[in-house]
C-alpha cells in the first residue's frame, strides 16, 4: 500500500507545475525516492525527474543506471536524455553494453538526444547488437549524426536480417553521399522488402551516380508503384546532375 500512495505522490507532483523553492523541495524528495525499497517507486521517481529537467537529479539518476531493476534503469536513461547534459554520456554508453535489451534500446536513445559524436563509435558497435530493437534504434540515432565513420557499418547494415535496420541503412546512405554505396544500394533493390526499395531507388538519385542508371530503369517494371515513382525521379536527377557535370 505504501508503494501505492508513493507512486500517486509522485503523479501528483509531475502533474502540479512546481516553481522555486518548492520545485527544489520537488526534486529532493524525488532523488530521495530513487532508494526506495520499491521498484515501481524508483521508477516513476526517475521518470519525473527527466521530466523536470533539473541538472541536481543528473548524478543520482546516473547512479539509477546501476539499479537491479530493469525497468528503473530504462526510466534513468531516458531521463537523462531529456536532461541532455554532457556528463551522462560515458554512462550511457556503459549502458550500451546492459544485460537487458529495453535497457540498451533506452541508452541509444538518450545517446542520440545528447548528440555528442563520442557515441558515434559506441553505437557502431551496437548496430550488430544480437536484439533486433537495439540496432533499429541504433541506427536511427546513427542516422542522425551524418558521420562518415558510418559508412561501411551502413553498408553491412544493408543486409541486415530485420528490415527497418535495412531501411534505415539505404537512407542513410543516401544522405552520407559516398560512392561506395552506390553498388549495395544497386543490390537493394531486389530487396523482399518494398520499402527498402523504396529508400534504395530514392538514395541512388541521391548520390547521383551514373553507374546506377541500368538498375534504376529495371525498377521501372518493379511491382511496388511508389518504388517504379521513385525511381523515375532518381533517373531525372542523376540525369541533371550528368548535364551539370558535363
Amino acid at each position: 500500500m505504501q508503494a501505492v500512495l508513493a507512486i500517486a505522490l509522485l503523479a501528483i507532483m509531475l502533474a502540479s507545475p512546481a516553481i522555486g523553492q518548492d520545485q527544489t523541495k520537488d526534486v529532493d524528495a524525488l532523488i530521495k525516492a530513487l532508494k526506495d525499497d520499491s521498484w515501481a517507486v524508483r521508477e516513476s521517481a526517475a521518470e519525473t525527474l527527466g521530466n523536470i529537467r533539473d541538472p541536481k537529479a543528473i548524478d543520482p539518476l546516473i547512479a539509477a543506471l546501476k539499479d537491479y531493476n530493469w525497468a528503473v534503469r530504462i526510466a534513468a536513461a531516458h531521463s537523462l536524455g531529456k536532461i541532455n547534459d554532457i556528463k551522462a554520456i560515458d554512462p550511457l554508453i556503459q549502458a550500451l553494453k546492459d544485460k537487458d535489451s529495453g535497457v540498451r534500446v533506452a541508452a541509444v536513445g538518450a545517446l542520440r538526444e545528447l548528440n555528442d559524436t563520442r557515441a558515434v563509435g559506441p553505437l557502431i558497435k551496437t548496430l550488430t547488437d544480437e536484439d533486433s530493437h537495439v540496432r533499429i534504434a541504433s541506427a536511427i540515432a546513427l542516422r542522425s549524426f551524418n558521420d562518415t565513420r558510418t559508412v561501411m557499418p551502413f553498408i553491412k547494415a544493408v543486409k541486415d536480417e530485420d528490415r527497418y535496420v535495412r531501411w534505415n541503412a539505404v537512407e542513410a546512405l543516401g544522405n552520407l553521399q559516398d560512392s561506395r554505396a552506390v553498388t549495395p544500394l544497386i543490390q537493394a533493390l531486389k530487396d523482399d522488402d518494398r520499402f527498402v526499395r523504396r529508400f534504395a531507388v530514392k538514395s541512388l538519385g541521391m548520390l547521383g551516380n551514373a553507374s546506377a542508371k541500368d538498375s534504376l530503369i529495371e525498377s521501372l517494371k518493379d511491382r511496388d508503384r511508389y518504388v517504379r515513382k521513385n525511381a523515375a525521379a532518381a533517373l531525372e536527377r542523376i540525369n541533371d546532375t550528368l548535364i551539370i557535370d558535363s
